[in-house]
């Protein structure tokens, strides 16, 4: 598979085309560019991730939230013993857990930070409104003019604001990332072991007296909650399309393609554009039908107003300054 990743596809996604009206974990959990998650210090605001619908973040409950323990003996496996033990009450087999985490090529798990309070600023997204930048995205809507004919046809959706999200997302394809996905979702996943939401506490309290513990332990639960099931969702990309999970690359927070898809949004949403039985989120016109479902299933319609697009893009990307980039952009595009 290796950075092109193509899938077989075997599931029922194969009649999403034929059917002609489909679109960042039950969680979305998985956010999208809202939460950014950093090799050494994440920033996990739903940024530059597609997600499904998420649960927005609570406030402390009154009751003390303590580090998460697993039910029984941890199993070493180069230090993803926690992960792993949860993984195997949820039905992963022995073989299956073993290809990964026993593999040489899968990193040693190592003390993960994170921010009780994440932010993304404006700045980030002001060179995508810039006419250098904005020429990458009229360069691909040139190239893709039938892909996206087509998917405007079947989807309902504009190719302006498609085009911007993978501006956005990949510079259309032209930085998807080279982090391991089964690395990085990994890590997110096992957030809430106990040390790790120790020295997180101890590193915050020292920076501000006033963190509590509970209020540590609560975020990386939040945080584990929502990555966990991407890690499932893997290893059913494995089962059902023969994904390679130690050759898939995409960024730091474990999103993939031009799209920047979550596991659990590859499942759900992607399309096999070119029907060559095949789909891969790093090829165009797989990656512009894919963006174009996702929107579609969240109930985008060009005419809407502006205020119910951006409904529709927060469950693609939980940030304002991300959706008011992507609306900026698509308006530019026109």
């Amino acid at each position: 598979m290796g950075k092109t990743a193509f899938f077989n596809k075997r599931s029922s996604l194969s009649g999403l085309v034929l059917a002609g009206c489909l679109a960042f974990s039950t969680c979305l959990a998985a956010q999208s560019r809202a939460e950014v998650a950093q090799q050494q210090n994440i920033v996990l605001s739903a940024t530059h991730v597609a997600h499904p619908q998420n649960k927005q973040n609570k406030a402390a409950p009154k009751r003390f939230v303590s580090p998460r323990k697993t039910k029984s003996p941890l199993v070493p496996y180069r230090g993803w013993g926690y992960l792993v033990e949860k993984l195997r009450q949820d039905g992963i087999s022995e073989a299956e857990l073993d290809s990964v985490f026993l593999d040489p090529r899968m990193p040693y798990f190592s003390f993960i930070s994170f921010k009780l309070r994440p932010r993304e600023h404006q700045a980030i997204y002001d060179n995508f409104r810039k006419e250098p930048t904005l020429q990458i995205a009229r360069a691909f809507l040139e190239k893709n003019k039938t892909v996206f004919d087509q998917a405007e046809q079947l989807f309902k959706v504009n190719r302006h604001i498609v085009a911007a999200i993978l501006l956005i997302e990949t510079h259309a394809g032209k930085a998807t990332g080279n982090d391991l996905v089964i690395n990085r979702l990994a890590r997110l996943a096992s957030i809430a072991e106990p040390n790790n939401v120790t020295q997180n506490y101890e590193n915050l309290s020292k920076a501000d007296p006033s963190v509590t513990l509970e209020q540590v332990s609560q975020r990386a639960n939040y945080l584990e909650d929502t990555f966990y099931p991407e890690v499932l969702a893997l290893f059913e990309l494995k089962r059902k399309h023969e994904a390679d999970l130690l050759t898939l690359r995409g960024s730091s927070a474990g999103a993939f393609g031009l799209p920047q898809f979550l596991p659990s949004s590859y499942l759900k949403f992607a399309v096999d554009a070119n029907k060559d039985g095949k789909i891969s989120l790093f090829h165009e016109a797989d990656a512009i039908w894919s963006a174009a479902h996702y929107l579609s299933q969240f109930g985008w319609q060009d005419s809407a107003p502006r205020a119910d697009k951006r409904k529709v893009l927060w469950k693609y990307n939980h940030s304002d300054a991300y959706i008011d980039a992507a609306l900026d952009v698509s308006d530019l595009l026109k």
